[in-house]
């Protein structure tokens, strides 16, 4: 698509493509995309936490059937319930560990790719009507950076009107002729970085000024 009709900017840098309403049908859709991709990162997330919990329930059962044989071998009194109820803990703690796990990781992570694999497509197809709800939003972030540049250059100015009355004031004791007797802005350099982004037409919306969908030309 051709670079001058698809999002165009106008020369103050400001986007003139068609707003949408705000919480548009695809703005919706894709909040509900981003819930669900959130959704199985966080069923991702327990898959692990659990599977740690199966790997130290196993490792404290079998210490604790471990400790429990230590002590019978050195003479102290263990019920033979005690040893069955913790050789059964360790056994089912075993059973915990030797869960699916990794299948089931696997399984959250394909569809998480399916997620973000339909969630590409979708923007694909609403892109227009996507972008058009940032417009409004992107002009705005534009001209406060130009407000900002300008205020920079306001305040740059009454500082240095203050700097030469003070010079002024101090001269009538002494000449004030010697380097650094008064001290120098620090903000010159970003003072006429201000102006010459403002004397260039001012910051621009971020918003692309090509169609993203279309083929790149080589």
């Amino acid at each position: 698509m051709d670079r001058g009709t698809w999002l165009p900017v106008t020369s103050v840098g400001v986007a003139t493509a068609p707003q949408a309403e705000s919480g548009t049908t695809a703005a919706k859709e894709l909040a509900a995309l981003d819930l669900r991709r959130r959704d199985l990162e966080n069923r991702l997330n327990d898959l692990d936490r659990q599977q740690r919990e199966a790997t130290e329930q196993v490792n404290q059962r079998s210490a604790e059937l471990a400790d429990l044989e230590r002590r019978a071998a050195a003479g102290e009194r263990v019920s033979a319930q005690a040893r069955t109820k913790a050789e059964e803990a360790l056994t089912q703690a075993r059973l915990r560990h030797a869960e699916p796990w990794a299948e089931r990781a696997a399984g959250v992570q394909a569809a998480i790719r399916e997620a973000e694999q339909g969630k590409r497509a979708f923007v694909t197809e609403h892109l227009d009507e996507l972008l058009g709800e940032l417009v409004e939003d992107a002009n705005a972030a534009a001209e406060d950076v130009n407000h900002a540049a300008q205020r920079l250059l306001d305040a740059y100015q009454q500082r240095q009107a203050v700097e030469q009355r003070v010079t002024a004031l101090c001269g009538l004791v002494r000449p004030v002729t010697a380097p650094g007797a008064i001290r120098a802005t620090r903000a010159e350099a970003l003072a006429r970085e201000a102006q010459r982004l403002l004397g260039e037409g001012g910051e621009v919306a971020p918003l692309p000024h090509v169609d993203p969908r279309e083929p790149v030309s080589v």
